[in-house]
C-alpha cells in the first residue's frame, strides 16, 4: 500500500487502497481526523507510528488508510486537534485524482 504525504501529488485507480502519512504529537493528545470527505473515497481506519528515536515530546507519524471508490477528483479536508478542543490547532486539503475505471 502506497503512502503519501502532505504535497505529494495523489493518484490511484479506482478500488485501491493508499495512505495518508501526517506528523502528529499524538503523546500530547493531538489527532488527524477527516472533517469532511468526498463521496468518491472511503475512511477505512487510522494508526499511529511511534517516534524513529525515543525523543520525548517527539512528533509521531498518523497514517489514514482510504480507498478509492470512483473516479474523479476529491478533496479530502483534515482538521488536527484534541478531542475535547472544539478548535483545530492546524487544518489540510488534500486533493485526490482517481483515474480510471
Amino acid at each position: 500500500m502506497k503512502t503519501f504525504k502532505p504535497g505529494e501529488s495523489i493518484t490511484v485507480r479506482p478500488a485501491e487502497e493508499f495512505e495518508l502519512g501526517l506528523e502528529v504529537q499524538a503523546a500530547s493528545g493531538y489527532e488527524w481526523q477527516v472533517e469532511e470527505k468526498a463521496t468518491g473515497l472511503a475512511v477505512l481506519g487510522s494508526s499511529f507510528e511511534k517516534p524513529a528515536k525515543d525523543r520525548i515530546g517527539g512528533a509521531s507519524q498518523q497514517k489514514i488508510r482510504l480507498r478509492a471508490d470512483r473516479a474523479g477528483r476529491f478533496d479530502l479536508h483534515l482538521v488536527c486537534k484534541r478531542a475535547w478542543e472544539a478548535t483545530p490547532s492546524e487544518t489540510l486539503t488534500i486533493e485526490v485524482a482517481v483515474q480510471g475505471h
